[in-house]
């Protein structure tokens, strides 16, 4: 390690003030540390979202973002670039936000919001039906068109189960990136997972699609009650939006997990999936009890369904297990301790001008409250 001053040393009011006069006078962060606002939305994106094309709007603003970075990677200096790159390799997310991507990781996130929140409204209602259309009229030849569409609904359910997750990661600054390995090893796990939330909603259907009914509203008002008793800050503590984005979240957990809040998420992911695993045990053994007057004679198709039902969960449990307790990208993420000193060799090795800059005009070093707004702001690049 080297053995120069730290910048970014401990945190203190003289400090704290130094570096936002210093951010604000010397950086021009003064409209970059506006924090967003509904204000923000424009008529256009209002009226894509009343027009019911949400979807467009988001892609188009990817789109626009993405040639955007484009743009201002072609801009810096090479310098520059190998002091992103080199921190990048050393695990530090924060100035490799910087090439302007905070903007297109959060529309990205966005996005993939949408296409989670699209999955449990309209494609596993979908599948849900043609299911059961399946299950129930079995006297019909059922064309390959209908399997080829029911493989598509669901495969399309799973990855926007995982896209998510991989989404949210990459949006966020003090999180590791999942890599092609960890995104397949969460598709099996929804896979199994889903399997078996599926199976069960449609063998429930088979009995009573009134129970269908009341087990999801149930459980979308068990979910919601839970929402409202936490503290969230999804939209900045706005009482309706806030509000109504745990209405919508609420019935997205029917479906699948969402891990509401930042944390240790160990007690919600067991308490969610033990609640979901009693529902479809209840729901198996009520299709069960209807469909055999003699309960002690199992046929091949009750093995199979018991298989997807428990299987899929107990597998789908299993692999959550492994993955979370040894594979999790988390385990790569730099000591947080550690980034202040890594930051400063980088700056040393780069941009030692920089660096003494930033030691004569604030009296106690650069704190970890600059490198903060450093995570979210585009101010690196200024100093090359």
């Amino acid at each position: 390690m080297s053995k120069v001053p730290i910048i970014f040393s401990g945190i203190t009011k003289n400090d704290r003030s130094a570096a936002y006069k210093y951010i604000l006078e010397e950086l021009g962060g003064e409209k970059l540390l506006r924090k967003p606002s509904l204000r923000d939305l424009t008529v256009t994106g209002i009226v894509f979202h009343v027009l019911g094309l949400p979807g467009l709007f988001r892609y188009t603003s990817i789109a626009k973002l993405t040639y955007k970075v484009y743009k201002k990677r072609r801009s810096l200096t090479e310098k520059y670039v190998e002091f992103v790159r080199e921190a990048e390799k050393k695990g530090i997310k924060e100035v490799y936000f910087n090439f302007g991507l905070v903007e297109l990781y959060h529309a990205r996130r966005d996005a993939a919001l949408l296409r989670l929140i699209e999955g449990a409204y309209e494609a596993t209602p979908q599948l849900l039906l043609q299911l059961y259309i399946i299950a129930v009229h079995t006297q019909y030849n059922t064309s390959w068109f209908t399997y080829l569409s029911v493989l598509v609904s669901f495969m399309s359910i799973v990855f926007s189960m995982t896209s998510y997750i991989y989404e949210q990661r990459l949006a966020a600054y003090d999180k590791a990136n999942m890599s092609i390995f960890h995104s397949v090893i969460n598709i099996v796990i929804k896979l199994f997972m889903s399997i078996s939330r599926i199976t069960s909603f449609v063998l429930a259907a088979t009995y009573s699609s009134f129970l269908v009914i009341g087990i999801v509203i149930g459980h979308w008002l068990s979910c919601l009650i839970y929402l409202f008793c936490i503290d969230t800050h999804f939209y900045g503590g706005f009482l309706w939006t806030e509000s109504f984005f745990k209405i919508i979240c609420s019935f997205t957990l029917v479906i699948t997990y969402m891990n509401i809040i930042d944390g240790d998420s160990v007690i919600r992911w067991v308490g969610y999936h033990s609640f979901v695993f009693l529902q479809n045990i209840a729901m198996l053994l009520l299709w069960y009890a209807n469909n055999h007057t003699d309960l002690l004679r199992i046929d091949w198709f009750s093995v199979l369904m018991l298989c997807l039902v428990i299987g899929g969960m107990v597998m789908g449990s299993l692999l959550s297990v492994i993955y979370y307790r040894y594979l999790h990208p988390n385990k790569e993420n730099i000591d947080s301790q550690l980034i202040p000193t890594v930051l400063d060799e980088l700056l040393e090795k780069y941009r030692p001008d920089a660096r003494k800059t930033f030691i004569s005009r604030t009296p106690h070093g650069i704190s970890n409250f600059t490198l903060k707004l450093f995570k979210h702001q585009n101010l690196f690049s200024k100093l090359f």
